[in-house]
């Protein structure tokens, strides 16, 4: 068993693939991230139809909060990694995926995902008070939990700095 490389694409390139499959035939296709401030990330496909070389039809994926291409080295497919942050340890994993390829987006997608991480944080501070089977005391010190990175990503948006690796819901 070999192990694969997986190279991270900043969200601003596009992937060029010259011998991508078209039935029987080889097209050139290309990949690439688009990124919209009020839905967030989606993957954009294209290929040129080899038969008569005009450019196909784009096709996009869904929206998703935080989305990163990368390379497998081995076969170089190109792939995608996406997040939602919804729950506690889905925020936590993709917090730190982002602390890790936080050089591979711009600072407009940072303040982006710092938003709506705060915003899923806030949503989960409200659903506990409301709903929680948990003693008190132990809402409370997950209340404080929230707060604490709640406040993390408020200076993640103020600074443009990678506190990433700081956001951890303590999970009960």
């Amino acid at each position: 068993m070999t192990n694969t490389i997986l190279e991270t694409i900043p969200t601003t390139e596009k992937i060029t693939v010259d011998s991508y499959p078209y039935g029987r035939l080889r097209a050139t296709a290309f990949f690439s991230l688009e990124f919209n401030p009020k839905k967030g990330f989606r993957s954009v496909f294209q290929t040129i139809d080899p038969k008569n070389g005009r450019v196909n039809k784009v096709k996009n994926s869904t929206y998703y909060p935080m989305m990163l291409m990368y390379k497998e080295t081995e076969t170089e497919h190109i792939k995608y990694n996406a997040y939602w942050f919804n729950g506690d340890k889905e925020t936590n994993k993709g917090c730190a995926f982002m602390y890790i390829h936080f050089d591979k987006f711009t600072s407009e997608q940072i303040e982006y995902i710092y938003k709506h991480i705060y915003n899923m944080l806030n949503q989960s501070r409200v659903y506990l008070n409301v709903h929680s089977e948990l003693e008190r005391e132990q809402v409370e010190a997950q209340q404080k939990n929230y707060l604490d990175c709640i406040n993390l990503c408020k200076r993640g948006i103020q600074d443009k700095n990678n506190v990433f690796d700081k956001i951890f819901i303590k999970i009960n």
